[in-house]
């Protein structure tokens, strides 16, 4: 048999929880970013491995087709209705095919978009989690490499056995560009599973968010470098200009004479106002 294998001889098997997204800007419907990214880490695997990408949610979402666009086959959609919980729909799946790695992004873009589906999935099915995932590597007896990002732009190299839940990072490799001849050949293979409404979101009242605007007294300046001083709570009253491009040490001396002035030299033990000396 071809590909990565377990001790058992069975190959291993990667499953890509994919979500709809909208752009931030425009608000057209489009790929989840952070998904696409989690789909980007396993096609572009260097050892041929099975995986399956799973979306619960509506199979006649268009957004599917940009997927299939990347190169798939197939996926598998488990319908759930809007005010379904997906996560035991996944977790129910997910039993039944018993992956080793399980991946996606780590915040929807629609929806509530708490970023809890990952360990949700990850408490129910038993399996270690780990965040911020960049890149993944199958290593010999079925050992992973992972590579997590980190505050500062560093990436940490960590070392697990599956089973694993994973979220991907930002950082991580972007998405190819589907392609529309791909995206018509590949099918939707819809399984039906047990769905489970969401008790808790019944009462919620969701609305979109919005930067609020910062309320502004209105002012007349005699300058436009004053309004905007008022508009942004700064003060530049009390400020003294040297004219010193002529004789930088006249400027020199000024300078230091303001900061005697203000206590700022008596302060470090070096109050002498005095005029500065050459330095030869």
């Amino acid at each position: 048999m071809t590909g990565f294998e377990k001790q058992n001889g069975q190959r291993l098997l990667v499953a890509v929880l994919i979500s709809t997204g909208r752009n931030p800007v425009s608000g057209v419907v489009r790929r989840a970013e952070l998904d696409a990214r989690a789909l980007e880490i396993v096609l572009a695997l260097d050892t041929d491995v099975q995986f399956e990408v799973i979306h619960a949610g509506d199979p006649e979402n268009p957004v599917l087709k940009d997927y299939l666009g990347m190169g798939l086959s197939d996926i598998t959609v488990l319908p759930c209705d809007p005010d379904d919980d997906p996560a035991s729909s996944l977790v129910w799946y997910l039993n039944r095919i018993r992956p080793d790695v399980v991946l996606t992004g780590n915040r929807a873009e629609t929806g509530e978009g708490s970023g809890f589906i990952p360990y949700a999935v990850a408490q129910q099915l038993g399996a270690l989690f780990v965040a911020q995932i960049t890149a993944l590597k199958f290593l010999a007896d079925s050992k992973l490499q992972l590579s997590q990002s980190i505050p500062g732009g560093y990436r940490r190299r960590l070392y697990a056995q599956p089973p694993i839940v994973g979220s991907v990072d930002g950082s991580a490799l972007p998405p190819r560009i589907p392609a529309y001849a791909r995206s018509q050949r590949g099918k939707i293979h819809i399984v039906e599973a047990p769905r489970q409404n969401d008790a808790q979101s019944a009462d919620w009242n969701i609305l979109t968010g919005r930067n609020k605007p910062k309320k502004i007294t209105r002012y007349h300046g005699e300058t436009m470098a004053e309004r905007l001083d008022f508009a942004w709570g700064q003060d530049r009253t009390g400020g003294t200009t040297i004219e010193a491009r002529k004789n930088p040490r006249n400027g020199a001396d000024a300078i230091h004479r303001a900061l005697g002035d203000a206590g700022l030299l008596d302060r470090a033990g070096k109050g002498d106002n005095s005029k500065l000396t050459d330095i030869t």
